[in-house]
């Protein structure tokens, strides 16, 4: 240990560099007043401020008189570092032994009593590197951050047993390092889980309740225990489940959910089913309704199964962080009353689902990186469809919510009331289902793989346990994704254009050109509206970014785009290609009415080019002269 003793005017110091010379902890000495402790970095003027304030307020210290001091202390500090580095010496020789104040030595003994105490806890590192521990409470284990306020507290509450006082501050956090590197160097690798985990075949869920219980869901049943094999952690959102209780049905669940149709039913239940696989993916439900369809009250019923909240739903998130940040607090989020996706919560979303990366700068730095790696189920709703992007539409259920009239509303009270009353059954018949799909999943072989097979694996088998019929599930997941194309395609004005060209006869169901030429060639079939707003590509690349996200619902309804489709000209420009499939059969049906009749004449372009058949051409009128 190398403590430093200085003496400014009246003042004298006892400095403890801690990893740089000039930041460490400092007592501070006046005559006939009381000592004063705590961290201090020297070559910043407002940790300096901060130190003289708190001695002032603690031991009456002069605010003025001690910032002088610590100017000066500063001051003499560097020129010891600075002379210490150009002699080539060691950067903080040790002083000359001299005897501790009695502050100091009190100190050293607190901070070595707060580490002694957490040698009853289990220190560990996640595979993030960030030091937790676990430790005993009443008669049970929590686990919590090191540096969380919960184990903070842990450790006054044992030195109030040990000595009937409370520890100063700096003490509490120079042991909070400490054992942060005992946790870092010396502790095991553990993973750590938020309400899910997966551990050998078995499905944990937190409880989050007093006695920190968790239910294990087995291929056999599900049973409450009191010390799951996994690491659970706490957040200050999570709020407690109640004891699943046996003998209830899923079908319970249907008189608290505003949808109308028996397929829609099952693509919500499905999403608390598929919520509660620990490796996911999950599926992000969508809920849309007019006002008035009880969009919040659904969610907030489905986020209490889940994942219950001291505040179930959120705002949209302003940035990448801040959902980064509210998943990591959170096993499910909700998202309310959206009216739009921007294009980076969209991609976000996706992440969420399926699962990836967040990176972001740590804050208060310059050069460090704070990552996050999650899976989450999510829930959004609005009046309007907002996942229309084709990607995020692909892992998306999207349920229309009928409006509710004023003779079938129910007292907010008495609904909140029975549910509360018959949550703990439907949380049984979930738990059955989870079962169900653990003994069932390896079994499972799908005819058609959707974007999310493993989702869609893991509910079919569970249908046995929820009371359905086999290809219940995958039926109305069918469905609900072919409407969910149709309505994708049908809001943007670029796919709109598209299946509008593939109609032209002349076309005969095929296009081949450059990026230029498609652009050139679509705005024939939209109107002048469209092509000034955001919505339509103002350049070709754009055009093409466009084009390569819609591939994949338009390959859907039978038209396949190539964006690779060969080379033209002398600079080797790109080719794309759109085919509709079947075009052939439909024409022979008759489906095709291009034609045009002399009294019904056609609206044509500066150049006879007609504005609904850009490729067939009017012979300009002669004119005598």
């Amino acid at each position: 240990m190398n403590i430093k003793f200085y003496e400014e005017g009246n003042f004298f110091f006892e400095f403890m560099p801690h990893g740089s010379p000039f930041e460490g902890t400092l007592v501070a000495r006046y005559p006939e007043l009381e000592a004063y402790i705590d961290r201090v970095s020297l070559t910043k003027a407002s940790s300096r401020n901060e130190y003289a304030k708190g001695a002032h307020e603690e031991c009456g210290i002069s605010r003025q008189a001690l910032k002088k001091a610590l100017n000066a202390l500063a001051s003499k500090r560097h020129e010891e570092v600075s002379a210490s580095a150009q002699a080539g010496e060691e950067t903080d020789p040790e002083d000359e032994r001299r005897e501790l104040s009695e502050v100091l030595k009190d100190f050293l003994a607190d901070v070595d009593l707060l580490v002694h105490h957490a040698e009853d806890a289990e220190l560990f590192h996640t595979p993030d590197g960030k030091p937790h521990a676990t430790f005993q409470v009443d008669e049970h284990e929590e686990t919590w951050p090191v540096e969380s306020r919960r184990f903070e507290l842990y450790l006054r509450k044992r030195y109030f047993e040990d000595k009937g006082g409370a520890p100063k501050a700096q003490a509490v956090k120079d042991a909070v390092e400490t054992i942060s590197a005992r946790a870092m160097f010396g502790g095991p690798e553990k993973p750590v889980f938020l309400r899910m985990a997966g551990h050998d075949g078995a499905v944990y869920v937190d409880l989050c309740n007093n006695a920190w219980e968790a239910v294990e869901i087995t291929p056999e049943g599900y049973t409450v225990v009191a010390k799951p094999p996994v690491k659970f952690v706490r957040r200050s959102n999570s709020a407690p489940l109640p004891y699943p209780v046996a003998g209830g049905s899923i079908e319970d669940l249907r008189s608290f959910l505003n949808v109308e149709t028996d397929e829609d039913f099952r693509l919500v239940a499905s999403w608390l089913v598929g919520a509660f696989n620990p490796g996911g993916p999950y599926p992000v439900l969508e809920l849309n309704g007019q006002q008035g369809s009880a969009k919040t009250t659904t969610v907030r019923v489905l986020v209490s199964l889940v994942d219950p909240a001291i505040v179930p739903l959120r705002a949209p998130p302003r940035e990448e962080r801040d959902l980064a940040v509210a998943a990591s607090g959170s096993w499910c989020l909700a998202f309310d009353n959206l009216s739009y996706l921007p294009s980076w919560l969209s991609d976000a979303l996706c992440r969420l689902s399926t699962g990836g990366g967040f990176g972001t700068r740590t804050l208060y730095t310059d050069d460090q990186e704070t990552l996050f790696d999650f899976k989450r189920p999510v829930i959004v709703n609005g009046i309007n469809q907002v996942g229309l992007r084709g990607d995020l539409q692909e892992r998306s259920l999207i349920v229309q919510l009928p409006p509710i009239f004023s003779a079938g509303r129910r007292r907010e009270r008495e609904f909140w009331a029975h549910f509360e009353a018959i949550r703990p059954q439907i949380l049984g018949a979930l738990f059955d289902a989870v079962s169900g799909a653990l003994r069932s999943v390896d079994d499972v072989s799908l005819e058609e793989s959707p974007r999310m097979a493993d989702f869609a694996a893991w509910v079919t088998a569970a249908e046995g346990a929820l009371g359905w019929e086999t290809g219940a599930f995958m039926a109305a997941y069918a469905e609900n994704r072919e409407q969910a194309i149709r309505a994708l395609l049908e809001a943007d004005p670029v796919a709109v254009a598209v299946m509008k060209l593939l109609t032209v006869d002349r076309l005969k169901g095929q296009w081949e050109g450059t990026s230029e030429d498609l652009l050139e060639d679509l705005r024939f079939y939209t109107d002048d509206d469209v092509k000034r707003s955001r919505a339509w590509p103002k350049a070709p690349n754009k055009l093409s970014e466009r084009m390569n996200r819609l591939a994949p619902p338009l390959r859907e309804v039978g038209i396949e785009y190539d964006a690779d489709a060969g080379r033209e000209g002398s600079e080797s420009r790109k080719l794309k290609s759109l085919k509709k499939m079947g075009f052939e059969a439909e024409q022979d049906s008759g489906s095709s009415n291009d034609q045009h009749t002399a009294e019904e004449a056609p609206s044509l372009d500066g150049e006879g080019r007609r504005l609904s058949n850009p490729f067939s051409f009017d012979p300009p009128e002669q004119h005598d002269e």
